[in-house]
């Protein structure tokens, strides 16, 4: 299991735990329990290729590329690579003056991290460079600016000393192999500490956690950023199309268009603002509607299997699949997952169509899926209706009429005639419907009059935002 962080930039008064040690800031060498490993021939682990960096480029202790941020230091550890720079050779070893065995209290390994640009993830090995040394793998948030990363050494190599890091500085290692420009990658102040959270993280209460898609405020209040993962993927907020769905009548909601050159994992991912603490005085279940239409049942399927992955800040995963049986479809679904795994809660991943064969995980052919009401609670039982963006503004014995974001909704039990009017009289739409309508409008006050066929009327005045 992966064991890393993405931190959000947002700086709090967290500070590490009682036992810190920190290995090299490089301002000082003499200070530092780190240093740059000397390279020797290409039989040597401690080699890299020179022709993978630019002159002046090669790995070094230097000057900081960009002192801004959390790091305005003087120097650091960096290198530059050549445009589309290949893995093989493309390494730093800094080794231990004096080893060190890890504890619980110095498990956690934090370090700063800055790239120009991220085409490729980056790795960080204990005492090795390959899978099995493997405590980091992944890219930061963003180009140009310092980030903390923190590496969980005990998950693996508990008790064990550390004698090296290895460093590669872009693992590029799968498609496409080329395309990206010269890269400047740089690494600074390791520590070792028994805090999993860095001092630049920030720790949210996650009570009252909704993504519902209904204005941008409420999105930006708790998402840090949106992932497809798969540059064939796309995703879109579109005006809820089921709004007959006696579960979901909400007015804005995400369509997802999973592409067939999206491998299983890749689906669509919520990184969260801050880390949320799990449990206790906090919530524990992640609830998060999905529809699946009836069209992706084909052949001799019962259902399709959808997995929700929960991870904390380290990587950890807490996940569950759920399968969406074939009288389930077409119509919204609310799958609730217990976080009992992780104690904090980072992003969310929902997998839609994930199959196996055998024991092999496969790709699953592109499809459409609905997403809604991301919410985060202490309430372990499934949602069976939810009106989010629509408010009720009046009922009467055949209609419903509501507001979304930027247009009018009506709901009617029989043939009706909907006339909308502006303030000052004018007819704005006329439109006839036996069942939902949306009428798209710009903002403002509007007077709704429904008329049914069997005589009966109804007239609301609503505000549209």
């Amino acid at each position: 299991m992966r064991k890393f962080i993405f931190t959000s930039l947002f700086l709090s008064s967290l500070v590490f735990g009682l036992h810190a040690q920190t290995l090299a800031t490089f301002e000082d060498g003499a200070d530092d329990n780190l240093y740059l490993s000397d390279f020797g021939t290409s039989g040597d682990p401690f080699w890299y290729e020179n022709a993978l960096f630019v002159e002046g480029g090669l790995p070094q202790i230097g000057a900081n590329p960009s002192k801004t941020g959390i790091n305005t230091s003087d120097k650091s550890l960096f290198a530059i690579n050549v445009a589309n720079a290949d893995w093989w050779g493309n390494f730093a070893v800094l080794g231990m003056k004096n080893p060190v065995t890890i504890t619980e209290e110095n498990r956690y390994l934090h370090v700063k991290v800055y790239r120009s640009i991220q085409p490729k993830n980056f790795r960080i090995g204990f005492n090795d460079r390959e899978e099995a040394g493997e405590v980091f793998q992944g890219t930061i948030s963003g180009d140009g600016k310092w980030e903390s990363i923190v590496c969980d050494l005990g998950a693996k190599f508990m008790g064990e000393e550390l004698q090296y890091i290895h460093i590669i500085w872009s693992t590029n290692w799968s498609d496409p192999r080329e395309g990206w420009d010269v890269a400047t990658y740089a690494f600074d102040d390791f520590v070792l500490s028994n805090s999993s959270l860095p001092p630049d993280v920030t720790l949210v209460d996650g009570n009252g956690l909704k993504i519902g898609y209904e204005n941008q405020a409420e999105t930006d209040q708790w998402v840090h950023a949106f992932d497809l993962l798969n540059e064939n993927n796309t995703a879109e907020i579109i005006d809820n199309p089921f709004l007959e769905s006696t579960v979901n009548s909400a007015g804005k909601i995400l369509k997802f268009n999973k592409s067939d050159q999206a491998s299983w994992w890749q689906g669509y991912r919520i990184d969260f603002n801050g880390i949320m603490e799990v449990g206790g005085q906090y919530p524990q279940y992640l609830h998060t509607l999905v529809y699946v239409p009836g069209s992706v049942i084909t052949g001799d399927m019962m259902g399709v299997d959808i997995q929700l992955c929960a991870k904390d800040h380290l990587g950890n995963e807490n996940n569950e699949i759920f399968t969406v049986w074939d009288d389930e479809v077409d119509e919204w679904v609310d799958l609730v997952m217990e976080i009992n795994k992780i104690a904090y809660l980072k992003e969310l991943t929902v997998r839609y169509d994930v199959r196996k064969d055998g024991e092999d995980w496969i790709n699953s052919p592109a499809n459409t899926f609905y997403l809604d009401e991301i919410a985060f609670n202490k309430d372990p039982e499934p949602r069976t209706h939810i009106e989010t963006g629509i408010p009720q503004i009046a009922s009467g014995d055949f209609a419903k009429i509501g507001i979304s974001s930027g247009a009018v909704i009506v709901r009617t039990a029989e043939a009706a005639v909907i006339k909308l009017y502006n303030t000052l009289g004018g007819l704005v739409q006329s439109v006839g419907t036996n069942g939902t309508a949306v009428l798209p409008v710009e903002k403002g006050v509007y007077i709704v009059k429904i008329n049914s066929v069997n005589g009966g009327q109804q007239i609301a005045k609503v505000l549209v935002k």
